[in-house]
């Protein structure tokens, strides 16, 4: 989905220049300027937002993981000290 947001914006303000270029030859550097910064932005914002959101989600499975191996670990150990109170109470 993301992917595809970068070509379709990547169509369009590609597009968008050529049109402008076809248009008017005397702003044919500005818009040329104009969309190629804009497509720029446009691509570096779903980039980064891929990203960010690849890094959540990696920081949410380790911090699921931890949180179970934590859980797990309090689990045993609750088990081991009621296993050893038991064996000293009776023995």
């Amino acid at each position: 989905m993301l992917l595809y947001n970068i070509t379709y914006y990547y169509k369009y303000y590609y597009y968008y220049y050529y049109y402008c270029c076809c248009c008017c030859c005397c702003c044919c550097c500005c818009c040329y300027y104009y969309y190629y910064y804009y497509y720029y932005y446009y691509f570096y914002y779903y980039y980064y937002y891929y990203y960010y959101y690849y890094y959540y989600y990696y920081f949410y499975y380790y911090y699921y993981y931890y949180y179970y191996y934590y859980y797990y670990y309090y689990y045993y150990y609750y088990y081991y000290y009621y296993y050893y109170y038991y064996y000293y109470y009776y023995y």
